[in-house]
């Protein structure tokens, strides 16, 4: 579909650069259907990527939501052990425009978690099948 729509597109510019140029007779007819072809072929194409970002959406929440569970959970246990009141993801703040000041050596576990989290036993995937 969209190598159709490339060709289409490649075909009325040369049927605009022919018709500017005023060598060639150009069909108007030809030239309009050819047009139509092409905004029909754009719409499909808009209409199944937004079909698909739907999809990704509504699967999105089932594939990762547990994976979120188990790093939310391990990461309070993380805390916990570490007696951490409170884990900042400083990436998604800065993200929202706040400002953060410290001593990242002192402050950033990312290392340690990774670690404790890698070193715990394995546990069962939740398996979803795709649709």
């Amino acid at each position: 579909m969209v190598t159709k729509y490339n060709a289409l597109g490649v075909e009325i510019k040369k049927l605009q650069d022919q018709a500017a140029a005023g060598t060639v007779p150009i069909d108007q007819k030809t030239a309009q259907a050819k047009v139509e072809e092409y905004q029909v072929l754009e719409t499909n194409i808009k209409r199944k990527q937004e079909d698909a970002k739907a999809r990704a959406a509504r699967r999105e929440p089932q594939v990762m939501g547990p994976i979120r569970a188990e790093i939310g959970k391990a990461l309070q246990d993380f805390a916990n052990q570490k007696g951490i009141a409170l884990i900042l993801d400083a990436a998604k703040l800065d993200n929202a425009g706040l400002i953060l000041a410290f001593d990242a050596a002192k402050v950033d576990v990312t290392k340690d978690f990774i670690t404790f989290f890698n070193a715990r036993p394995a546990t069962t995937a939740t398996t979803t099948t795709p649709r």
